[in-house]
């Protein structure tokens, strides 16, 4: 999959990221693009939090992980 790292700073630099995104950034499948979020999930728990209304991983507001 892509790089966890450049998922991870488009997180930061648009504080949304969709599966759309890695598919653009990484040029991944659809199942990739999600394995890829589920391994961000994994190492960083904390990041991130899924926004239903706007169907994307939003930057998770307060401390950071």
């Amino acid at each position: 999959g892509v790089i966890p790292a450049l998922l991870v700073d488009h997180l930061h630099d648009t504080g949304r990221l969709r599966r759309a995104d890695i598919m653009r950034i990484g040029e991944v499948s659809v199942p990739q693009a999600s394995a890829d979020i589920g391994e961000i999930k994994k190492r960083m728990p904390r990041l991130m939090e899924y926004d239903p209304s706007q169907k994307c991983y939003r930057l998770r507001k307060g401390k950071p992980p």
